[in-house]
């Protein structure tokens, strides 16, 4: 509730500011009326995604809205820190924390935007995407976790199963300084939650140690995006940037259970405030199929600094008191998406 009471306040004043700012010229006397006084030839630069120059898709005056929906497919790296998790009898470390990489994630974006008067744009977006890997190892009563508890010593079976999911909140106020560059301020909320979780089996007996993290990010960014025309009234290509200092509320529970999950070693909770780095990195190419349909596709990049990542979080010694949270860790994303706008 926090959250989304402080990023409704910063909403609020990001309109209140950008009204203000954008009731003045525009390429013509006055804009204060809307596109009606201000618009005098197609092929406005109202959105850095599907905007042509001319032809099928050349942009009619007036008010516009613009909805687009694309899938994502997000590779991301793996928890640093060369943490030892599996071991043989003879001492070989067979798993440690740089081995955990997820597989390819699966996501999805969707964004509304509203060009108010010409050169100024709000817009909202949403991501959404997630990662699971699992990892087993099969021995005969010769494996070993550094935890050094029972069922996680001289065990016949050893399995780690993580998981995380990242979900952005955007509202941006975009200035569209000429045809082929725009700039922008807004509030951002990006939330990083995951989960990790060793199983060790020794005969009959399972017992389970589990970390799970979360991460609340919330704060302003800054970013521009450059266009440029590929294929006349047909195909654009853009790059955007944005960058943000974030306010990371940072949280992380764990739990270590032994003999057949009847013996609780450890139970914690932890968490700090600090300050928390995103940058978020757009190339992409629009295809204009009709004057209200585009086609749009391209590789995004994520990099997230100053986060916990549950894996970071492994303590080795099962006697060991409470340590206090790391959120150190680092993060970094990328991948293809594909989707359409539709532009009226």
């Amino acid at each position: 509730m926090k959250t989304i009471a402080r990023f409704s306040l910063i909403a609020c004043v990001l309109l209140m500011i950008s009204a203000t700012a954008h009731a003045q010229s525009c390429g013509c006397e006055s804009c204060s009326a809307g596109f009606e006084d201000c618009c005098d030839a197609p092929g406005l630069n109202l959105f850095e995604e599907g905007v042509c120059d001319s032809g099928a898709c050349a942009d009619p005056c007036g008010p516009k809205w613009t909805t687009s929906a694309w899938g994502l497919f997000l590779d991301r790296d793996a928890p640093s820190g060369g943490i030892p998790l599996v071991s043989q009898n003879a001492g070989s470390t067979l798993l440690t924390t740089d081995d955990l990489e997820p597989s390819t994630g699966s996501g999805f974006g969707v964004s509304l935007g509203f060009a108010r008067t010409k050169g100024s744009r709000f817009e909202f977006t949403f991501l959404n995407s997630d990662w699971d890997l699992s990892n087993g190892l099969a021995g005969n009563g010769n494996l070993n976790s550094v935890l050094g508890t029972v069922d996680y010593t001289l065990a016949d079976r050893i399995d780690i199963s993580y998981d995380s999911e990242i979900q952005s909140f955007e509202l941006n106020h975009w200035v569209d300084t000429n045809a082929n560059f725009s700039w922008m301020f807004g509030a951002r909320y990006f939330s990083l939650d995951e989960s990790f979780r060793l199983t060790g089996t020794d005969g009959n007996f399972v017992s389970n140690y589990d970390i799970d993290t979360q991460n609340d990010m919330f704060g302003g960014q800054l970013g521009a995006s450059i266009e440029e025309t590929i294929v006349a009234g047909f195909l654009r290509g853009h790059v955007t940037g944005k960058v943000g200092i974030f306010g990371n509320e940072a949280s992380s529970d764990s739990m270590l259970r032994d003999v057949n999950n009847t013996v609780e070693f450890r139970s914690s909770s932890v968490s700090n405030t600090d300050a928390a780095f995103l940058g978020d990195v757009d190339a992409g190419i629009t295809a204009c199929v009709s004057e209200m349909f585009q086609v749009r596709a391209g590789y995004q990049m994520l990099w997230l600094n100053d986060v916990a990542l549950a894996p970071e979080q492994f303590q080795g010694n099962a006697a060991s008191p409470e340590q206090p949270i790391n959120s150190s860790g680092k993060l970094f994303m990328s991948g293809a998406y594909i989707g359409a706008m539709i532009s009226w």
